[in-house]
């Protein structure tokens, strides 16, 4: 009877040993196959699996082996002490194992399950309480991810860069401020303190870890080995990664540029040249040219893609910032002359008042100019603009009588209008526009404020083409421009840019000989 216990004792035994290893590689190979249909063990789960795998079945697999062995040798203290000692080890082994996991998961909270791929945020969707489903969203558009995995491209280059710009743009989509200053603030800021040299593509923000540029430039003058990389944020959502790398004096560039697009990073080109420009200006910009072949671009001009850049790398105040952009931005250099030629409250020289109404009126009015030119090229469309609109317009940022205006301007007394010709396909100007800085302000004791501005022309590698002071006064209603004086310099250039608006008789020639 005894006997027959023991029998059924040891059947039952080692049928649930059987049961116990057959569970545990399921549990071991479940893994792997779930893991191909992007499902995963809970961490309760995958605890189990590791006791069983490491603790339990090892544990009574040593046990059970032992007392085998003593039935079949007999001296079973021998035996039993062998496998009893390899059992503790392995126990103790086990142990630490369990409790390292343990520790992992709850105490540093790490996931038990990482993306391999970096770029790549996973997130668990559960299924049942052991079970999780795996729905991946990565930071790049599926062709950029296609693209990079195929060509063996390392993801994790812009990988830091992509997640924080995704994250801040779908922010920003959010609060409604994308393109906004306040998103790109909030982007360079981040950027700079993950260590990133970050500045915006409107230079309007101060670049962050600028002394990084600095060291790298005066590496390349003496002539060593050096690395710079620097991330240049674009207000319609992405931007370009600049990787330097110098030796003997030659910069190389490598040029990465990202677009966001649909809540995803699309790696949109990349391309590789070396500086033919490169120069750490007087003003605080770092400038440097470069040209690289495109078969497309070659096919249209037979010649390479040009790159012009300045990036302003010295801080600027951050007055002379908000003064900028609230009054000498707004108006610029494109299309007017009111920046480039002389003028004051006594005499408006050549001011060209036409021009300023085609900038001012969708101020003003925050509707656009309703009068607009010709479709034919050769031929000028003629408007006449009610006194009242026209003075308006141009009166509300001058201290301007009516009499001088007409002087400046085509008036016609008998019907009280003011001629106007929008410009035409003639007065087409180069879409690469220099821009303006303020770089420094005096408050004068009679109310107004002198603005001192430099021209900061990239597409001429040109961090100061020349600089003019702007007098304005700040009114109950806004501000008053009283005058503009370029500052004479013999390292001053000429606004290239600028095509003045055509007088009439330089019309009437046009359409005769159309």
């Amino acid at each position: 009877m005894l006997k027959n216990r023991k029998q059924i004792f040891r059947i039952v035994k080692y049928t649930f040993l059987i049961f116990l290893i057959g569970f545990t590689i399921l549990l071991n190979w479940g893994q792997g196959y779930l893991a191909k249909q992007d499902i995963v063990y809970s961490e309760q789960l995958i605890l189990i699996k590791v006791v069983l795998t490491w603790l339990i079945v090892p544990f009574t697999l040593v046990i059970s082996y032992g007392s085998f062995m003593s039935r079949k040798l007999g001296d079973s203290r021998a035996v039993v002490s062998v496998f009893i000692s390899n059992g503790i080890i392995i126990f103790v082994i086990s142990i630490a194992f369990v409790v390292r996991l343990i520790y992992l998961v709850f105490v540093e909270e790490k996931p038990l399950y990482d993306a391999d791929v970096p770029g790549v945020t996973l997130h668990y969707e559960p299924l049942n309480p052991y079970l999780y489903k795996i729905e991946r969203h990565s930071m790049w558009s599926e062709p950029t991810m296609r693209n990079k995995v195929t060509s063996g491209m390392s993801l994790a280059e812009t990988d830091v860069i992509a997640a924080i710009c995704v994250d801040l743009y779908n922010k920003a989509i959010q609060e409604n401020t994308f393109g906004s200053l306040e998103m790109m603030r909030n982007i360079i800021r981040v950027l700079g303190e993950n260590g990133y040299v970050a500045v915006d593509n409107k230079n309007q923000i101060d670049m962050t870890e600028s002394d990084q540029v600095i060291q790298f430039c005066g590496r390349a003058d003496a002539e060593e080995v050096a690395e710079l990389t620097i991330i240049v944020v674009t207000y319609d959502g992405g931007f370009t990664k600049y990787d330097f790398t110098t030796q003997n004096g030659n910069i190389d560039i490598e040029r990465e540029y990202c677009q966001y697009v649909d809540g995803c990073i699309e790696s949109k080109s990349t391309e590789l040249y070396r500086a033919s420009t490169w120069e750490l200006s007087e003003e605080g910009y770092l400038l440097f040219e470069g040209y690289w072949l495109s078969e497309d671009y070659y096919v249209l001009t037979l010649g390479e893609v040009p790159e012009r850049v300045a990036l302003r790398v010295k801080p600027l105040d951050e007055k002379c910032r908000e003064l900028n952009r609230q009054y000498i931005l707004p108006i610029s250099y494109h299309r007017n002359n009111m920046f480039i030629t002389d003028w004051n409250e006594d005499d408006y020289g050549d001011l060209n008042f036409y021009d300023l109404y085609d900038i001012l009126y969708p101020i003003v009015t925050k509707r656009n100019v309703p009068y607009t030119a010709d479709e034919k090229p050769g031929v000028g469309a003629i408007y006449r603009i009610p006194k009242e609109e026209f003075e308006s317009v141009i009166m509300t940022y001058f201290a301007i009588d009516s009499q001088t205006l007409q002087s400046k301007t085509i008036y016609h007394s008998e019907d009280s209008t003011y001629e106007y010709r929008p410009r035409g396909f003639y007065e087409v100007e180069d879409p690469e526009m220099p821009y303006p800085e303020v770089v420094g302000y005096a408050e004068n004791d009679d109310g107004t404020i002198m603005l001192n501005v430099n021209v900061v022309y990239p597409n001429e590698i040109n961090s100061k083409v020349y600089a003019h002071e702007v007098v304005i006064r700040l009114t109950d209603d806004g501000v008053q421009y009283i005058s503009n004086r370029v500052i004479p310099s013999d390292n001053n250039s000429g606004p290239t840019w600028n095509v003045p608006r055509l007088t009439v008789d330089e019309w009437e020639e046009i359409r005769s000989t159309e």
